[in-house]
């Protein structure tokens, strides 16, 4: 049953029907000052050009919004002109945590984490930046590899490109950054961190912890008769579990299901984890693949748990365990107030380092001669999803169209041709809001990254023509797929 939206504290309720203005206000405010935050403690960037690419200054219904920031303190504060506030600290290597309203602090400890890597320009590629980058062979064509570049970067009033790679037989052969960015920042990547989290429950499978069709090991799943039992690990990599996670866009959502799940866990202030885990089933599963945060951070909750398990310490073992060993020195994962790493859409990471999970992906899990995924893995994660066969996020797709666009925590390049990316039909794809894309191509042997800036929902998909046109350019400028 959810729980009233209390204002004095919101740390664990839920909304109960559509939100009162007032708590929209505080759901927008909190956003706003997240992104502000992470932008300019994360990212290092400066206020000025955060408001101009990526935060819009105003609340959902037009309200001017004052944003404060103290960088002694760490602290960004988004308020309206009668007073109402949201407020989010920075906290270091754990990046910028949402406070519960009236708190001034979140409830875990930070903790700093640390690379046992060499400075980038020490080590070769991709463990380093040396020798990142070369000429395209003889295979592309230059000027056409240079107008797909171009053509990355054609800015209309909605969409901002922040960075542009391509990386083919292993090596960058294009790469530009815009709006502000560079090599080395971390950007908002949204919810290209589904498939970091589906790399982490890979690492862990490699280490024997469990198997990818074992019960979810979750114990508020393991009560008799609990049809949440049936859940197994290869049903939330491919969110096809039937939770009872609430979407807006979902063919099943009302407004007396409460405010969308999907949506409140992100300004809510929340134990994300508690929120999944507490949902109960809708349907069996594998019967209605549908895109929904609740799956991703019930495979949250697993790795925290198993993790901590293992006696290993929570924050600092995704550098250990994989980042260290695919060349990423920083990629800033940023939890809940309660310390649950939100990597269903709370990342920072540099263009770069997810062109390193792409290649991880593209290698089948192997890297430097270790395997770090198991065998079959990366061939399960790229596979249709049974259950998303003929459906378009959570609604069906066109008539007579029967295929799968959802595999393990990324997307298929498998719709229906008037919107499938031209690419070839074995590429797949990291996703996030705003024009995140990681492309892998392994018929190409190719890793294809684009992050940009978004400034308001309505804009966030206003980048995909320049996109879709500089992939069209990509294959043309490959000779061999002409």
């Amino acid at each position: 049953m959810a729980q009233n939206f209390a204002t004095a504290d919101i740390a664990n309720a839920n909304i109960d029907g559509l939100p009162t203005a007032h708590e929209r206000m505080l759901l927008d405010l909190a956003l706003i000052a997240k992104g502000v935050c992470s932008g300019v403690f994360v990212s290092g960037r400066e206020i000025e050009e955060i408001l101009a690419h990526s935060v819009k200054a105003e609340t959902e219904d037009g309200r001017p919004v004052r944003i404060e920031v103290d960088r002694a303190a760490g602290l960004v504060k988004a308020s309206t002109d009668d007073g109402v506030t949201r407020a989010v600290r920075h906290y270091g290597d754990q990046g910028a945590v949402v406070l519960p309203v009236g708190s001034a602090k979140a409830f875990f400890t930070p903790a700093l984490v640390t690379s046992n890597l060499p400075p980038a320009d020490e080590a070769a590629w991709p463990l380093g930046d040396a020798g990142a980058a070369v000429a395209p062979g003889e295979a592309w064509d230059k000027a056409l590899l240079d107008e797909a570049v171009e053509t990355a970067f054609s800015k209309t009033p909605d969409t901002f490109t922040a960075a542009f790679l391509i990386i083919h037989n292993g090596r960058i052969i294009a790469e530009r950054y815009g709006a502000g960015a560079h090599k080395d920042m971390q950007l908002p990547s949204w919810s290209m961190g589904k498939t970091l989290t589906a790399a982490m429950v890979g690492r862990l499978m490699q280490d024997g912890a469990f198997g990818l069709h074992d019960p979810a090991p979750l114990a508020e799943w393991r009560g008799a008769d609990d049809p949440r039992g049936d859940i197994t690990i290869a049903h939330l990599l491919r969110m096809s579990s039937g939770l009872d996670f609430s979407a807006a866009w979902a063919a099943d959502y009302a407004p007396d299901k409460g405010y969308p799940d999907h949506s409140y866990m992100y300004g809510g202030a929340i134990d994300m984890f508690q929120l999944a885990l507490s949902r109960p089933a809708a349907h069996p599963p594998d019967t209605l693949g549908a895109y929904k945060n609740g799956d991703t951070l019930a495979l949250g909750a697993v790795v925290k748990r198993t993790v901590e398990a293992r006696g290993e310490t929570y924050f600092q073992w995704p550098q250990t365990a994989l980042f260290d060993k695919i060349g990423v020195r920083r990629l800033v994962l940023e939890p809940d107030p309660y310390g649950n790493l939100a990597t269903s859409g709370f990342n920072y990471g540099a263009a770069r380092d997810w062109a390193r999970l792409g290649l991880l992906f593209l290698n089948d899990g192997v890297t430097g001669g270790e395997r770090l995924f198991p065998e079959g893995f990366v061939d399960f994660i790229r596979s249709p999803a049974p259950a998303w066969s003929g459906r378009y996020w959570t609604e069906p797709g066109p008539a007579g169209w029967t295929d799968s666009v959802y595999g393990g925590q990324v997307w298929l390049n498998r719709y229906p041709d008037e919107d499938r990316w031209p690419l070839p039909v074995d590429a797949y794809f990291m996703l996030g809001i705003g024009g995140q894309y990681t492309f892998v191509v392994p018929s190409m042997n190719m890793v294809v990254v684009r992050m940009g800036h978004v400034r308001g929902v309505l804009e966030q998909n206003a980048g995909r023509q320049p996109l879709s046109d500089a992939l069209a350019l990509v294959m043309k400028a490959y000779r061999a797929h002409a």
